[in-house]
């Protein structure tokens, strides 16, 4: 939790992530969705791993598991209000924080393992298919698993929790329209939901109802957002409450599409292993899967027009990784475009779809790239699961150093930045959760 707390406060889509809802009191509530949301893409053979181990005391571990994961986003979701509001004292952050801290000391977790829970196996329920029915899991998946933390967060009883969801259910949008032309509506859609959910939760809290059936009825959701009626209930339900799927969610390691790990990470490690000179390199050959291909390498992504398109482009990312030997919010930068390099490079690159890459997704993110020098010598790298995923599990050290970076952009003197991160690294001992909101505002010492 720790991890994810650092995390959610400084993601990429940190200015424009929640637009739509910055200036709701309470908008940020489930901010913490975009962390856990990549679930929700995922076929259930992905989703389930048991992250305790025989003869261990389950649920101690699965408190200190979430514990950690807790802290995570609260450090992410610190700095990504920030970002977004830029504002002195602002009740938002204050809100949006406290409802994250509501978690540790009213309900010891419950309500982020439900609402989290939620959105991993209403994604695995999809059978991972939700993308290509043109709906955004990020925001779908996303509202249903916030409306169960508010809903348990007001203490509301077992109907008006059925009642919210229903009330949710009619609010449940996202489209992935945005992906055509790169468009900020990929950041809304993954804030506005935090909105929709405190509005449901308060209507099922004083009578207004909603369909109890939500996700199984006739016109329900499963049938609604699934490709084909391509859906599984049993993923909704199977082992609830013994399985966490959430526990298996992966941790961005790069300012982009999580699918972009895979290629992102075999690019960095050509370049770590055999530097090669990025001006020689004749032609890029990246191995995928094809629902990869579709979110990242579509015709237009060869030619990235703004931010979004840069982070949802494969040929760019891996231009710019063999250029600057990183991936960082600095190679989000539209000025790469014009630099002739990385479009000698965008040109010559292709990118197929790997037989065995799709058969293995989405248990594995595999990737293969494959550059070619000018006098005709060859590097390749090939990776099955990115850094980040809880195969190539990230450290809490990589997390805190990923926070550090982001938080020094914005705040002037890098003590603060080490005190917040001390904060919530002793965040269940800590007797004044006023202390963490005076770091965070501008007018902190």
């Amino acid at each position: 939790i720790k991890e994810a707390c650092l995390t959610t406060i400084f993601g990429y889509h940190c200015k424009t992530v929640l637009y739509g809802a910055v200036r709701t009191i309470d908008f940020n509530l489930f901010a913490v969705n975009e962390y856990i949301s990549c679930r929700a893409r995922l076929r259930p053979e992905y989703c389930i791993h048991h992250f305790t181990s025989a003869g261990t005391d389950k649920s101690r571990e699965s408190e200190d598991f979430t514990l950690m994961k807790f802290k995570r986003d609260i450090l992410n979701l610190l700095v990504l209000t920030r970002q977004i509001t830029n504002l002195k004292n602002d009740f938002c952050i204050l809100v949006g924080i406290g409802s994250i801290i509501m978690l540790i000391s009213i309900l010891n977790f419950s309500s982020y393992h439900h609402g989290n829970e939620i959105v991993c196996r209403m994604g695995s329920a999809y059978l991972g298919d939700m993308y290509t029915q043109g709906f955004h899991p990020t925001s779908t998946c996303g509202t249903m698993g916030g409306v169960v933390s508010a809903a348990k967060l007001m203490k509301l009883d077992e109907q008006k929790v059925s009642y919210a969801q229903g009330i949710a259910g009619s609010a449940v949008a996202g489209l992935m329209a945005w992906n055509t032309q790169g468009s900020f509506t990929k950041r809304y859609q993954a804030g506005r939901p935090s909105m929709d959910v405190i509005v449901a939760a308060r209507m099922a809290e004083k009578g207004f109802n909603g369909p109890t059936d939500i996700f199984e009825s006739q016109d329900g959701l499963l049938h609604a957002y699934s490709y084909q009626d391509r859906y599984d209930t049993n993923w909704i339900t199977k082992d609830l409450g013994k399985e966490w799927i959430f526990a298996t969610s992966s941790i961005k390691v790069y300012p982009c599409c999580r699918y972009s790990g895979g290629h992102l990470d075999a690019c960095l490690e050509i370049v770590h292993k055999y530097h090669p000179d990025p001006a020689k390199i004749a032609k890029i050959h990246v191995r995928s899967s094809l629902q990869t291909m579709h979110l990242l390498a579509e015709p237009r992504k060869w030619h990235p027009e703004n931010i979004v398109d840069l982070q949802f482009s494969m040929p760019y990312q891996a231009a710019v990784a063999f250029l600057n030997g990183k991936f960082t919010p600095d190679e989000l930068n539209v000025e790469y475009i014009k630099n002739p390099l990385i479009q000698k490079m965008i040109a010559n690159t292709t990118v197929v779809c790997d037989d065995e890459f799709e058969r293995r997704y989405p248990e594995h993110y595999s990737s293969a790239v494959t550059i070619t020098m000018e006098d005709g010598t060859e590097y390749t790298a090939v990776v099955d699961d990115p850094k980040g995923d809880w195969r190539n599990p990230v450290t809490y050290e990589d997390v805190e150093n990923k926070f550090r970076y982001l938080a020094n952009t914005v705040y002037a003197d890098p003590e603060r930045t080490e005190k917040i991160i001390a904060f919530v690294k002793d965040l269940e001992k800590q007797p004044d959760m006023s202390v963490l909101m005076e770091l965070v505002n501008d007018e902190a010492k």
